[in-house]
């Protein structure tokens, strides 16, 4: 049986092969010069290069192996499609391995910069563009009376700024969205779509502008 220093060692070599491997397909959907790519592959080889240390491992080192473990299993088992779920688990990888270095002064994976993930940013970015568009065919469905609809007048002028907003926030960068943005965006959008009468309409367009708002407010 393997001593568990060595056990540890190897379960990191697994989840360095597995981040380098996966990491590779997201540099090359969004280019080496993309400035999250650089910020992420400088995470990689700087919690990696402490484990690359001989001396690190002449004591123990004791750490979450089966968090590991089961982050780097899920990581190798992703899609190479799913770039948003690729990004997350190296990030979680990262971080749990983080935790096994003490006092090494690195910087918390857990609150620098992660924040704004620009792959998941993108993905509510594209959610809502896909509001806008089912908003624009409930336009056409509805014609003339919805438009010349004094009070949907209001509610338009409501919510362009707000929407206008949260798209140039999700652009640069100045807030972080998550996948249940995106989830309540896409949702959202799905009732506005399925709206057959012009109240219900109104109102499902008023509960997207509540839903843009809550999360400007919660990013402020």
């Amino acid at each position: 049986m393997p001593k568990p220093t060595l056990l540890t060692r190897d379960i990191v070599k697994n989840a360095k092969v597995a981040c380098l491997e996966k990491f590779g397909i997201v540099q090359m959907a969004f280019g080496a010069g993309d400035t999250e790519m650089k910020t992420m592959k400088a995470d990689i080889d700087q919690v990696f290069t402490a484990f690359d240390d001989p001396n690190f491992w002449t004591r123990p080192v004791p750490c979450d192996k089966k968090a590991i473990l089961d982050t780097t299993s899920t990581l190798r088992g992703l899609d190479h499609s799913d770039l948003v779920g690729i990004v997350l688990d190296i990030r979680k990888l990262l971080g749990l391995l983080e935790k096994t270095l003490p006092d090494t002064g690195l910087e918390s994976f857990s609150s620098r910069g992660m924040a704004a993930d620009p792959v998941v940013n993108r993905m509510v970015l594209d959610a809502l563009l896909g509001v806008q568009r089912k908003i624009i065919g409930r336009l056409q469905f509805f014609g003339q009376p919805l438009m010349q609809d004094a009070e949907f007048k209001q509610m338009h002028d409501k919510q362009k700024p707000l929407v206008q907003s949260y798209n140039d926030q999700l652009e640069s960068g100045a807030i972080g969205a998550n996948l249940t943005d995106r989830d309540d965006v896409v949702a959202q959008g799905s009732k506005i779509e399925g709206s057959t009468t012009i109240p219900v309409f109104k109102q499902q367009f008023d509960g997207f502008t509540e839903l843009v708002k809550k999360k400007l407010s919660s990013n402020a």
